[in-house]
């Protein structure tokens, strides 16, 4: 574990806000492509996921919730207030943190309390510097990004499975290399066993062993993760996004992304825009 600790950290800042809720209200049932870390200033809400049973967030608690995790939020109280981010953290150039470490879900006292001032400073900034100021922002977008990482790193701990699958990963990084610059590509298991010189049925095992999925999974779960925040965070046609997120074919993207969702991909931007509890 101290191997993949020791890698370069990269981030990647989405969006964040404060939001205000006069009244009650929820955010539909939604699976997101980053994680979500909500500082409940005021109020109360109530999380339910897909796995496991709802949890509670009261005034001054954080909950976190890692990218692709299924969930709904219900606001309990009026007048609910929330700081909140989205954010992913990679190591070993494109692997998500948070697949080989685990956090609370929900995490009170001073660093739950710091982290909402953070994210309360962040809000600030983006409103006072002018949005041309292109360096300043994404300087201090590392800074803050990297500030919540680290008060929160007491709290992180391993998986157990870990060290067994990080020595299976290291043969198959250059394969993870390749499908991260040429997801929108035709990428075949034979070119990327060749990226790693393995045959095509050693690197398929070890693949597996390593993800725990196979090459060609994880490379269309990658292009429904990037379809996804383009359909969050930009108002790109379906058919731009399609070829954006790798696809020929609207249709075929539509309905494996329907497969994988459980929404169309019109539905699903239209659920995430409809309820903006912590926005998009």
């Amino acid at each position: 574990m101290d191997t993949i600790l020791n890698q370069t950290f990269r981030l990647e800042y989405i969006a964040g806000d404060v939001t205000h809720f006069p009244e009650i209200s929820d955010t539909g049932r939604r699976n997101l492509p980053y994680m979500v870390l909500s500082y409940q200033k005021k109020g109360s809400c109530r999380f339910f996921f897909k796995e496991g049973p709802p949890k509670t967030v009261n005034a001054n608690k954080l909950i976190v919730i890692p990218a692709g995790i299924t969930h709904q939020a219900f606001s309990l109280t009026k007048n609910s207030t929330y700081y909140w981010i989205h954010i992913n953290y990679f190591v070993m150039n494109n692997i998500d943190l948070f697949s080989f470490v685990e956090i609370p879900s929900i995490i009170g006292g001073k660093i739950a309390s710091r982290i909402g001032e953070i994210i309360k400073n962040w809000i600030r900034f983006t409103r006072q510097v002018p949005p041309d100021q292109i360096i300043r922002i994404n300087a201090k977008k590392n800074e803050i990004g990297f500030e919540i990482l680290g008060t929160l790193a007491n709290l992180i701990k391993p998986f157990p499975e870990n060290q067994s699958r990080l020595k299976y990963i290291h043969q198959i990084q250059p394969a993870l290399d390749r499908i991260h610059q040429d997801y929108t590509k035709c990428i075949g298991r034979d070119d990327l066993a060749e990226c790693c010189r393995l045959s095509a049925s050693q690197f398929h095992r070890v693949f597996v062993l390593a993800m725990g999925i196979t090459p060609m999974e994880y490379l269309r779960n990658l292009r429904i993760r990037r379809a996804k925040q383009l359909l969050i965070t930009t108002d790109l046609t379906i058919g731009e996004i399609t070829r954006l997120a790798g696809y020929n074919d609207p249709f075929i993207f539509s309905r494996y992304f329907k497969h994988k969702c459980g929404l169309s991909p019109e539905h699903y931007r239209r659920n995430i825009k409809k309820h903006q509890l912590f926005g998009r």
